[in-house]
């Protein structure tokens, strides 16, 4: 009795940082960048940051923690976000990925964080695109 009990407070401590985290992010249109940022994002990102962004042995990249953190360390637009990305992901061989990918794993981020999105996120219009909650 005591664990089906326990086994219950868990499931909704569980089932309400899923409310949580999926109530922080409003839903914006996706662009075709950004679809295609996810199949990037699936392959390259998700082993250490999970498949719905939540984290897993990294940080989580969606939520209202993950705008405050951007926010905090000095991320205030898609282009200073794309800096850090480049310059450090992934952990074993940082700036190996295309312009391309990278450019379509921000928009991906910033698109499952409820960010508008252009329909071509570029380095001419990044600075445009604020982090924000």
């Amino acid at each position: 009795m005591r664990n089906a009990g326990l086994l219950l407070v868990v499931f909704v401590l569980a089932l309400s940082t899923l409310m949580v985290l999926t109530s922080c992010a409003r839903k914006v249109a996706p662009t075709p960048q950004a679809l295609q940022g996810g199949d990037y994002y699936s392959h390259h990102c998700s082993p250490c940051h999970g498949l719905e962004l939540g984290g897993g042995v990294a940080p989580a990249l969606v939520g209202r923690h993950f705008i405050e953190e951007a926010r905090e360390h000095g991320y205030d637009n898609a282009g200073e976000l794309y800096e850090f990305i480049t310059e450090n992901m992934p952990p074993s061989a940082p700036g190996s990925l295309s312009t391309e990918k990278y450019w379509a794993i921000v928009a991906h981020i910033l698109r499952e964080n409820g960010i508008e999105l252009p329909s071509n996120l570029t380095e001419g219009n990044a600075g445009g695109v604020n982090i924000h909650l």
